[in-house]
């Protein structure tokens, strides 16, 4: 009906739906500005095959014959731009199709009154994590009442007996990092804003399953929340602070490519303590 008042929780789960397109449009902007086009590509390769196919006969420009470290460092130029265009069209795509899907939801919020259970489930589809407030409420162990207890600055989430830290916001990165121990590991999505991830080093090697959750925790608390995309993964000694605000500067990392699904997410989602 569309003459029935909105409930609050369908006004308040637009107002979200819509700075999440705002962010989704802002993420793939970037990512598009970030991608290699095929013409682009198609001048890399013809570079690279034309010095292959011309090797004796091509000279620098002090006159002396291409080197192989030359031709090499051209094919390296060609692959690494091969790989930027595979994986940023791919991410392109997925942010597409979670753009296209936010819009409809968003029309049909507008457009009709929805049932509460419908409103749980796009909540739940689109993984709508509730505002957690700055402070919370306790009771004062003096007997003396309620007071005000700053909250922590991160979300803590448990897997496989292991404690992963997600920061909420750019100044709070900054604080869960700058927190760190040098040899502590820290996780972030490539290529945009997003939580800054941490697990503190017990002297073993990380398991894969808290590699992959971390990994999985830095995608959905970036900007854009993707299904798929690289995430960075070293350790606190590999990073330097910066001016701005929540930004710090990867000295060395490696960068891991993945893919998950709402059913791995949720059972990670599950693992919060609050």
């Amino acid at each position: 009906d569309h003459t029935e008042e909105k409930s609050k929780h369908q006004k308040q789960l637009l107002s979200s739906l819509k700075r999440r397109k705002k962010t989704l449009l802002k993420s793939y902007n970037k990512i598009k500005s970030q991608t290699v086009n095929e013409e682009e590509l198609d001048k890399i390769k013809s570079e690279a095959f034309y010095l292959k196919e011309n090797f004796y006969s091509i000279q620098d420009q002090n006159g002396e014959n291409f080197q192989g470290k030359d031709i090499d460092k051209v094919f390296k130029k060609y692959k690494k731009a091969t790989r930027n265009f595979q994986m940023m069209n791919q991410r392109l795509v997925m942010c597409q199709k979670d753009l296209d899907s936010i819009d409809a939801t968003i029309t049909r919020l507008t457009c009709t009154t929805v049932e509460e259970e419908e409103l749980l489930d796009i909540e739940n589809r689109y993984h709508i994590v509730k505002k957690i407030t700055s402070y919370k409420r306790v009771e004062n162990a003096n007997g003396g009442g309620i007071k005000n207890e700053k909250a922590s600055v991160y979300r803590t989430f448990e897997v496989a007996g292991n404690l992963i830290y997600v920061g909420k916001d750019a100044k709070n990165n900054d604080i869960l990092t700058k927190g760190l121990k040098s040899n502590d590991y820290w996780f972030h999505a490539v290529g945009g804003t997003g939580s800054h991830i941490a697990v503190k080093n017990k002297g073993n090697p990380l398991d894969s399953k808290i590699i992959r959750a971390s990994c999985i925790l830095a995608l959905f608390f970036s900007g854009s929340h993707p299904r798929s995309g690289s995430v960075y993964f070293c350790q606190r000694m590999n990073l330097k602070n910066t001016p701005t605000v929540g930004l710090w500067k990867v000295l060395r990392s490696k960068v891991l490519d993945l893919s998950y699904t709402d059913e791995e997410l949720n059972d990670i989602l599950s693992g919060e303590i609050r």
